[in-house]
């Protein structure tokens, strides 16, 4: 009978008739009520692990999520697909948030995705512990583990969950992380005993790892992109960078967008739906672009500048070939990589008395007092506070980093919020308003017929959209939907073109920001660590690519035959 339900799950909401590797055992050892660790590289589908559980069973998944945009992404996805989904994030509202922590708690929602900073606030564990969960899933687990390439502090708050709910299955799941990294997600989580270990092999292939060191990269460049049809993605370091190759590219003749988290929103979501539908080949993008994209026929993925570590270096590379079909991983080195390299991860970690600096000056800048401030927004203009406090901007750019990870404050600097709308009456009163105020009949009933769950959740809309249906225009649609926020029959939260600074938690004591030195120290030595295992793989010139890559990941490996390296030694002549 739980055979049929699962396949039935799969069909119904996704369309597949079979699961991948490892899924159905993820999935069965949530059912069994068992921990379960996933480790399960790029394109694996560790989605349905927790996802399918979920739907199988009585209660919500609580889904504790690093990245606000990829949670949106998810939820986004699972409701086009009519999964009762939804997240809290710092930038909603406090009647945002009650709809969905209503939703959660009384009403029918499967998976509720937070970041790991939410198990802070009070209000939230008071409305935890009324929740029936089925499933807590930790996605992205590598960010608890200090020798993981993405280490978060707030991550550990996390098993703090273990005693509050010490008899609901829990499920970590991370695309990369080395056998140390793995052993430290289960002690860090409290997995219990007898938990499900499922680990598939890091080996892709069809995929052909390729390192060059060319003379021109971008005649290299140039040369990949026209040798390999298809789809394809470019990585690189900045957004300014990002830009500048896109507009070369397309100088050349080659269909090519930039990508990254500087763009508006709507711009972003343009580009990404252009390059998605194979309207635009390339993407020339930063690593703000990648995380929750399933785009199968990628057939090549070049890093034009070189990534920090093997974990981002291999997940991004991994967004090549899902299909199974044969795809490129190349990776470009030019003169004064290396050393641009060391400089970009020395800049990742400043000071902890830098940091403490630049959080003390962003709260007197918005003027926020201390023990005040969580949940609240704030116009942010990053110029304008380094000019009064004096703050060079890249270090200052790394602190926020810093701060942002540390659970802190979220920084949005995309500069584009989406109007959002859900109505505050139930149907029967909002029936009598349309009847006895007809001038708004025609705007609500639009409404209804272009969104659903106005009633139980925050919709976002398009006033354009509204506008166009109705045969009007854009200014009067926004001062009907003022009007009717005012009069409290909907609430109407317009877009914004403005950056945003979110307060997590409450405004600290400067003294208690920032990883103490010791630590700050280690983690730093564990980064530089990681980059120069990064920087011994691109320069390795004996050891087949494969070879290389798995035994960093714990995994043995025959020479692959067709990395460079493989060529090389086969065609002693051929330089790459």
């Amino acid at each position: 009978m739980l055979e049929d339900q699962l396949q039935s799950i799969l069909h119904q909401y996704w369309g597949f008739d079979h699961f991948r590797p490892m899924q159905r055992e993820a999935v069965e050892a949530a059912l069994s009520g068992r921990d379960c660790f996933v480790l399960m590289p790029t394109g694996g589908g560790k989605s349905l692990c927790y996802q399918v559980p979920a739907l199988a069973q009585e209660g919500c998944c609580l889904v504790v999520s690093p990245l606000v945009a990829l949670m949106r992404d998810q939820v986004a996805q699972l409701r086009r697909r009519r999964i009762n989904a939804a997240c809290l994030s710092s930038d909603m509202t406090y009647r945002e948030q009650e709809v969905v922590l209503n939703g959660s708690t009384f009403g029918d929602t499967k998976l509720l995705y937070v970041s790991p900073e939410r198990l802070r606030n009070e209000v939230f564990v008071a409305h935890l512990r009324q929740m029936r969960l089925s499933l807590i899933a930790v996605d992205e687990a590598h960010c608890i583990s200090q020798w993981g390439h993405d280490f978060r502090p707030s991550y550990l708050q996390i098993a703090t969950l273990r005693a509050l709910f010490p008899d609901v299955p829990m499920m970590a799941l991370t695309a990369t992380a080395t056998p140390a990294v793995a052993d430290d997600i289960v002690r860090q989580l409290q997995l219990r005993d007898g938990y499900a270990r499922l680990q598939s092999s890091f080996a892709r292939k069809n995929i052909q790892f390729l390192v060059f060191h060319p003379a021109d990269k971008r005649k290299k460049l140039l040369a990949v992109v026209r040798g390999v049809r298809g789809s394809g993605l470019v990585y690189v370091a900045s957004r300014r960078h990002a830009e500048q190759l896109a507009s070369w590219l397309a100088e050349q003749g080659v269909g090519a967008l930039a990508y990254h988290a500087g763009m508006p929103n709507a711009v972003r979501d343009k580009v990404q739906l252009l390059w998605m539908q194979g309207r635009t080949p390339l993407l020339v993008a930063t690593s703000a672009f990648g995380m929750g994209i399933d785009k199968s026929d990628v057939r090549y993925v070049v890093h034009y500048d070189m990534p920090t570590d093997l974990e981002s270096y291999y997940q991004e590379a991994g967004r090549a070939g899902r299909d199974g079909k044969r795809a490129y991983a190349v990776l470009l080195c030019g003169e004064g990589d290396d050393e641009a390299l060391r400089r970009q991860v020395e800049q990742e970690f400043p000071e902890p008395d830098f940091v403490r600096n630049v959080y003390r000056g962003i709260c007197n800048f918005v003027q926020v007092p201390v023990g005040s401030g969580q949940g609240t927004r704030h116009d942010f203009d990053l110029l304008q506070i380094c000019h009064t406090y004096g703050f060079p901007v890249l270090p200052f750019a790394a602190a926020l980093r810093s701060l942002e990870h540390e659970g802190a404050i979220r920084v949005d600097m995309s500069g584009a919020r989406t109007s959002r709308l859900h109505v505050e009456v139930d149907r029967e009163e909002l029936y009598r308003f349309q009847v006895e105020n007809s001038r708004y009949d025609s705007l609500l009933t639009a409404l209804g017929r272009l969104y659903g769950g106005l009633f139980t959740q925050y919709v976002t809309i398009d006033e354009r959209a509204i506008a166009q249906r109705l045969e009007g225009t854009e200014r009067v649609v926004r001062e009907q939907l003022q009007t009717l926020h005012e009069r409290r029959i909907l609430t109407y939260l317009p877009r914004t073109d403005k950056p945003q600074l979110f307060f997590v938690q409450p405004r600290l004591d400067a003294a208690l920001i920032g990883m103490p030195t010791a630590e700050h120290n280690a983690v730093k030595q564990q980064a530089h660590e990681r980059m120069e295992a990064m920087l011994r793989y691109a320069g390795e010139k004996q050891v087949c690519r494969v070879r290389q890559l798995l035994h960093y990941f714990g995994e043995t490996a025959d020479d692959c035959g067709q990395c460079d390296v493989c060529l090389r030694r086969a065609a002693p002549s051929a330089t790459p």
